[in-house]
């Protein structure tokens, strides 16, 4: 069989093995370019010969990835994403701009993402293998490494800077390959909209938590969010990731496409006849006023657009406490009812608001503040008389305490009336108005104490007298 010009390196010990390995995915990512510079339809991205090519740049990236991940770990990744699998439903989408694609065609892209799928699954699984990454808690599918490594004495690093470094690595690329993982169950479900979507969700959620100051995940989710919510959720995951340590630019491009959008919408609520929801009253408004806020827009007839917010708020919840079985079963993508997932990113967007024109010094970081403190203040309230309609009344604490003494007081004169004359109930009265609430209590337990001592004996004496009744 004739050997291919560009066939696998065969593996070796040697120095230039990386290089090597590099220079055949530039060859295959080369002839790759050239077949998809020519394709037609979506059937030609899924010839052999270009099947094969992709398969062999995958093949590469993961063993240049692993043989030297300090030099070219990152280009091996960025080399595997875009050509094999980015760039590819990028062109299914510019061939289908305008013709809706054949049920072979449509399955040969999932076909092809789902193997992507399994392909970053088993990047991460040899990840967690060869630098022992403990992810539990991080991932829903680590793996559990029970092996000690290598005995002391021995490395596989020529350095410790080079073992640090090369762990450096390992930590972003786990990052990278779960966007990349949510990503493509994002392109599965815009294919098939049957495609549960939380699938994506799941990957970039594990992303933000194994790295927290990074803004990427945020974004992904923002795009993935799209109008949920009358696009709430987009704004606030944009504005997380402009906000986070390591932001993402583009985030800043998505948001202010969001703001535009929103502006139309907001401006379509004052024309005549349009009649809307309080909550996407509330949102529209609200979106307005925080994305200018955040950057720093001076915004004309402020105060009567905070007030507009506030009116609505309350509007909304008044009717969230009379449909509060509806409010279980409303849609995410347009609730008709106010949710507490809405309020507590309403109340996250406007924190954001503060910190960012904190940052720029800005004259407006007053207004944002007084936002800020309204909606906290305004929650505060509704949930205090919310809690006041559940709790039982509180007792008036002197009406109480009467209510302890005075039968108390009346049982007590009662007894002293018929054992002692006139004379001595005048004096023991006297005491008796002077007796503590403790001792009233205390003699209150005796008493009950000698009722049950009394009615125990005469319940003893009755069945004596039975007995002995009973006796011929």
């Amino acid at each position: 069989m004739k050997k291919s010009q560009s066939s696998l390196p065969e593996r070796s010990d040697s120095a230039d093995l990386p290089l090597k390995l590099y220079r055949a995915i530039s060859d295959a990512v080369r002839h790759l370019e050239n077949q998809r510079a020519r394709t037609e339809h979506v059937s030609d991205l899924f010839a052999d010969t270009t099947e094969a090519l992709r398969m062999k740049i995958r093949d590469y990236g993961d063993r240049l990835m692993f043989t030297d991940p300090v030099a070219y770990g990152k280009k091996a990744e960025d080399l595997v994403w875009r050509k094999v699998f980015y760039e590819t439903v990028a062109t299914v989408k510019k061939l289908n701009k305008n013709v809706k694609m054949e049920p072979r065609e449509t399955f040969m892209i999932q076909t092809h993402l789902q193997s992507g799928v399994g392909f970053y699954h088993h990047i991460i699984m040899k990840l967690q293998s060869q630098f022992r990454l403990d992810l539990r808690g991080v991932v829903d599918f680590p793996l559990l490494v029970t092996d000690c490594g290598l005995n002391k004495g021995k490395t596989c690093w020529s350095s410790k800077l080079a073992e640090s470094l090369a762990l450096e690595w390992a930590h972003s690329a786990l990052h990278r390959c779960l966007i990349c993982l949510g990503d493509i169950c994002r392109y599965l479900s815009d294919l098939e909209p049957t495609y549960d979507h939380n699938n994506a969700l799941r990957y970039y959620v594990q992303a933000l938590n194994w790295k927290p100051d990074y803004g990427m995940p945020h974004n992904q989710l923002g795009t993935l969010a799209a109008n949920n919510n009358f696009s709430l959720d987009a704004a606030y995951h944009y504005m997380r990731c402009l906000c986070c340590k390591e932001r993402f630019d583009g985030a800043e491009g998505n948001l202010l496409r969001l703001m535009e959008n929103n502006a139309l919408s907001y401006q379509e609520l004052f024309k005549d006849n349009f009649t809307e929801t309080n909550v996407k009253k509330l949102i529209l408004a609200f979106i307005h006023l925080s994305c200018s806020l955040f950057y720093d827009k001076p915004i004309p007839q402020m105060n009567q657009l905070c007030s507009e917010v506030f009116s609505e708020l309350e509007s909304c919840m008044a009717e969230t406490e009379t449909n509060v079985i509806h409010l279980m079963n409303t849609d995410s993508g347009e609730p008709s009812v106010l949710n507490d997932d809405i309020l507590f990113k309403m109340l996250i967007m406007s924190i954001m608001c503060v910190q960012e024109l904190q940052s720029k010094n800005s004259s407006q970081t007053v207004t944002a503040l007084a936002l800020c403190l309204s909606l906290i203040s305004q929650l505060l309230q509704i949930c205090i008389q919310r809690i006041e309609m559940v709790i039982t009344p509180r007792r008036n604490p002197v009406a109480f305490k009467k209510s302890l003494v005075q039968p108390r007081r009346r049982k007590r004169r009662g007894r002293l009336n018929s054992d002692m004359s006139e004379d001595e109930n005048e004096s023991v009265y006297s005491l008796d108005s002077d007796i503590s609430e403790e001792e009233l209590i205390f003699d209150q337990f005796l008493d009950s104490e000698d009722e049950h001592l009394v009615n125990g004996k005469m319940a003893g004496n009755k069945g004596q007298n039975g007995l002995l009744s009973s006796k011929p």
